[in-house]
């Protein structure tokens, strides 16, 4: 993908889809497959003018194994870190950014049972912060293509043709 639409789309993301302002914090949520992307992204939270930005990647695969692996107890707890970055964002309430670009079935096979579990006994611990910081922060998800999503998209496509396409798709629909 062009070097400038992808710049022009991480400044519409950065300016409209969140606005951020000067002084800002921002968190930005991504996979693992999107390096460059976010690296643009970054720059243009930093030149609309936010003081800090933090991105905290994920990996499917990994994610995958953490819930094969972990047990229910320990999948459960929240450790003391934790809290205090949730009191972090309550404090502070940075503007969060969401790149989606996962495999759609990237989670396939995965225990649901044992994260709802899990997800039950932790909800009344996060959900005071959560409270604090609903309908107060800025927030945006943007999609960027992942060859995983794009093959699901274009199955008739090379891995390259496919993301490309799937590019063409998000950027015709954000504008």
């Amino acid at each position: 993908m062009n070097k400038t639409r992808l710049k022009k789309y991480a400044n519409l993301i950065a300016r409209c889809g969140v606005n951020v302002q000067k002084g800002q914090e921002v968190m930005i949520s991504a996979q693992l497959d999107q390096p460059e992307f976010i690296k643009i992204l970054v720059e243009e939270c930093y030149k609309a003018g936010a003081s800090n930005v933090t991105v905290d990647w994920s990996y499917q695969p990994l994610a995958k194994v953490n819930t094969k692996y972990r047990s229910l107890k320990v999948m459960s707890k929240i450790e003391n870190w934790e809290l205090a970055k949730l009191q972090h964002h309550v404090d502070t309430l940075p503007v969060r950014l969401h790149i989606v670009s996962d495999d759609p079935d990237g989670l396939k096979g995965i225990n649901q049972e044992k994260i709802a579990k899990a997800s039950k006994v932790r909800y009344p611990i996060t959900k005071p912060y959560s409270d604090q910081m609903k309908s107060r922060y800025q927030w945006c998800i943007a999609a960027v293509p992942g060859v995983a999503w794009a093959k699901k998209v274009f199955p008739g496509l090379s891995k390259s043709c496919a993301v490309e396409k799937l590019w063409e798709a998000i950027l015709h629909t954000s504008r």
